[in-house]
């Protein structure tokens, strides 16, 4: 009796998860309590007018700097336009291999002799110098740099929208118990770890076809390069580009860009509608010889303005379930019939 009275409790919640977290191991923390544990590092949650999330941390006990959080860069980095901001010493000697999937070069070096990330400190760190690029120059915020997974790795991010807090919690903090509409999607194994280690991927399926997903919250566009994007429509519209490029005396080397509406696009039992992504080939996909694979890059707005939980530990992405009601035109769903 007693189980069926548990089995229609779940049913009335219309939340099954919440019921099944109470099989969790004794020692995991829910989320609510366990976000005021000293040892968690919270920030104020800022973003970019293109919804990136930003941080503001300390240079030697003086300058404070704001940094765009950024999954899809192996190594953390200053833009140019901070050296002389910062009066940051520059070694032009020992150069660092920048790894990215949008950008990847070799890149001078700065070390900080003290970072104060939070309540963290990080000596004696070296960061990379970057030229200006398009992810510094926001309307809103001109950020200074970027945190990598360098610095990310040490932690699980949970980011809390309503609040405008985004924590940092330790990689040996206990596991916490998220919130009945908070809801996992694996993150797989890098396909491409020997060339561009510490990125996070996960698999994207579109018109059925599955392709390997960069996680990359340091840009605000999703990008597709020609070897995913195999459906009729794109590769039609590309082959008359080519036609025109012809026509016109193919002048230089055919890069085609377009711009593509993907009426879905799933992930597990997760479905997203409505997805605007640009179709290119970039030439940092050649630089670290994986040109000829399909890759999909998935900006911030994957997240769609929702909570978010990023768990490296345990090699997972949760989002924010949302109710959604007719008049929402971005849909996030769990899938029924997958």
């Amino acid at each position: 009796m007693a189980k069926i009275l548990n089995i229609i409790i779940c049913l009335l919640l219309f939340d099954l998860s919440a019921c099944a977290v109470t099989t969790k191991k004794p020692h995991n923390l829910k989320a609510l309590e366990a976000l005021d544990n000293p040892d968690i590092i919270r920030f104020p949650l800022t973003t970019t007018s293109h919804g990136r999330w930003v941080v503001t941390v300390t240079l030697d006990d003086n300058h404070k700097v704001d940094m765009i959080l950024d999954t899809g860069a192996t190594y953390s980095a200053f833009f140019n336009d901070s050296v002389d901001k910062f009066n940051l010493i520059v070694d032009d000697t020992n150069l660092t291999r920048i790894h990215g999937l949008v950008a990847n070069s070799y890149a001078s070096n700065t070390v900080i002799e003290h970072l104060s990330f939070g309540t963290d400190s990080f000596y004696n760190k070296s960061f990379a110098i970057l030229p200006e690029t398009k992810n510094n120059t926001d309307k809103v915020i001109a950020a200074d740099g970027l945190i990598g997974m360098d610095i990310m790795e040490n932690y699980r991010v949970f980011v809390d929208v309503k609040k405008s807090q985004i924590y940092f919690i330790p990689i040996d903090f206990p596991d916490l118990l998220l919130p009945g509409n908070m809801t996992p999607i694996p993150l797989s194994s890098n396909p491409y770890r020997d060339v561009a280690p510490r990125l996070n991927f996960l698999t994207l399926s579109i018109k059925n076809k599955e392709i390997p997903a960069l996680l990359d919250t340091g840009t605000d566009v999703h990008i597709i390069n020609w070897h995913a994007a195999t459906f009729v429509e794109a590769h039609a519209l590309r082959a008359q580009l080519k036609w025109r490029w012809k026509l016109a005396g193919a002048v230089g080397e055919f890069k085609p860009v377009i711009r593509a509406h993907v009426n879905e696009v799933r992930s597990g039992g997760y479905k997203w509608q409505d997805v605007n992504m640009i179709i290119k080939d970039t030439d940092s996909l050649d630089i670290i010889g994986i040109s000829d694979k399909p890759i999909l890059i998935a900006g911030i707005e994957f997240f769609d303005n929702r909570n978010v939980y990023l768990d490296f530990k345990n090699n997972k992405l949760w989002l924010q379930i949302k109710h959604l009601s007719h008049d929402d035109d971005k849909i996030l769903t769990i899938c029924q019939s997958c």
